[in-house]
């Protein structure tokens, strides 16, 4: 019952895009960074759907960190919908057990491509475009605007800002794939590009689009031919490796922190907006190793507040 009145609430309002997240009450403190500054530093007043992540395990899904009363009040408070994940696959009409069975080495895969297909399916009638975003992200400024240039056909993703540097990223983050068996790893490493790393944590496109290409991400990432156990590399794997075709969005619409270098990276306090050179991008992601700096962002929202 709370699923269906979910369904009418989201469907029933008078917006054409779609923001997807997945998220538990481990991760609530980012989460509600996201859903704030996304509100009214965004200025986007669309859907927004938050899946609650839970563990496939022994024939059902569980709910390690569920929200809280007061998470499920703050964020209904913010006009979110908060989708459970094992509704939607029960929804779907899946197995706990086919998903269980997926090999992982991260905890949001294969989480994150199930439920933004399956949202995708959901509200297929509802909504004209759709953008997933990882909930480790600070918007900036108005995001509107991304929507108008999300491809008709296809799926955009948003390039790493800084270029890959003599391969190093390839090994590190292609050894927890194994295609050895069909092609040498040398050779799948020389496939990807050396100067642009996509990135998982976002993506957006029309709901069918982007509900085929995370059905093809998942279908790949769950073969039992190879093993891939995480959605970056996968996802670049697709890219270089297979030759799925996507769009690029340009460089300054999302900086991705990880991994920069720090002396070009500012954060202007008065406009609580990090630089990193010329760009003022609109949508930061704290992947990686500098989710440390989401505290001092965290702090700074709530010491103006």
């Amino acid at each position: 019952m709370e699923a269906a009145l979910a369904s009418h609430r989201i469907a029933t309002l008078n917006h054409m895009n779609l923001i997807i997240t997945v998220a538990d009450a481990s991760y609530f403190s980012h989460l509600q960074l996201f859903v704030a500054s996304l509100r009214e530093r965004g200025a986007y007043d669309g859907g927004l759907v938050i899946v609650e992540h839970g563990i496939p395990r022994e024939g059902r899904v569980h709910y390690e960190h569920p929200f809280t009363p007061e998470h499920l009040e703050w964020l209904e408070s913010h006009g979110a919908t908060v989708l459970r994940y094992g509704d939607l696959i029960e929804e779907a009409g899946l197995l706990v057990a086919q998903v269980e069975s997926i090999t992982t080495r991260t905890r949001i895969f294969p989480a994150k491509q199930i439920a933004t297909t399956l949202v995708c399916r959901r509200f297929a009638s509802s909504f004209r475009r759709v953008c997933y975003f990882d909930a480790d992200t600070y918007v900036q400024s108005r995001v509107t605007g991304l929507f108008d240039i999300l491809p008709e056909e296809g799926v955009a993703f948003a390039p790493e800002t800084r270029p890959i540097v003599e391969r190093e990223w390839a090994r590190s983050t292609l050894s927890v794939t194994d295609l050895a068996s069909f092609v040498p790893q040398g050779a799948v490493e020389r496939r990807v590009h050396p100067e642009v790393q996509i990135c998982a944590g976002f993506f957006g496109g029309s709901l069918d689009a982007v509900g085929r290409f995370g059905l093809l991400w998942l279908s790949v990432g769950s073969s039992r031919l190879f093993q891939v156990h995480s959605d970056q590399p996968l996802l670049n794997l697709l890219v270089y490796f297979f030759d799925a075709r996507i769009a690029l969005l340009q460089e300054g619409w999302v900086l991705h922190l990880n991994d920069l270098q720090r002396e070009r990276l500012e954060f202007d306090q008065s406009a609580q907006q990090f630089r990193y050179g010329k760009h003022t991008p609109r949508v930061v992601h704290f992947n990686g190793r500098a989710r440390d700096l989401r505290a001092h962002v965290t702090w700074l929202m709530r010491s103006g507040e």
